[in-house]
């Protein structure tokens, strides 16, 4: 919802937010993904089963305020985005999430492509596992971590 736009920006007045929550609220067959970087912001509202709240954390300043934030938000998925990583990221509190998405930076006419160094991705991706976090790496990191389940034995 809102690409390239931060919906719980402190500029958007809190009637557009309750209609495009209503929206949401009225198409329960579909999951919507919310995405800020003004956390803070979710604690006024209400969120709908299919409403996946997240917030963004590339560098560790923004990683406890995430963590206390999301600690009371209620949503039925509670995700972050952590593109692009642009530092090790260290959590007391993974667990409060369900899902976590790792990138990097695409090249635009304002930046140049970027690439997380890959023990940082691991970093992430052994805190997620430690404690039952889904992963989901974008497509524009150089390599991307893809786990399937085993083919069961046949006898």
């Amino acid at each position: 919802v809102v690409s390239i736009g931060d919906l719980f920006g402190r500029w958007v007045p809190r009637a557009w937010i309750e209609a495009v929550l209503g929206s949401i609220r009225n198409a329960p067959q579909w999951n919507f993904l919310l995405l800020t970087k003004n956390p803070a912001r979710l604690l006024e509202f209400e969120f709908a089963p299919n409403a996946w709240v997240g917030t963004t954390v590339d560098r560790q300043e923004r990683v406890e305020l995430a963590e206390q934030v999301f600690a009371q938000v209620k949503a039925s998925v509670k995700w972050l985005s952590c593109e692009p990583l642009l530092e090790d990221l260290t959590f007391s509190n993974l667990g409060i999430f369900q899902w976590v998405v790792i990138g990097g930076a695409s090249k635009t006419l304002s930046f140049a492509e970027y690439f997380p160094p890959r023990d940082h991705v691991q970093n992430l991706w052994a805190q997620a596992d430690a404690v039952g976090v889904k992963v989901f790496e974008k497509a524009n990191l150089l390599e991307r971590r893809r786990e399937f389940p085993e083919r069961p034995a046949t006898t």
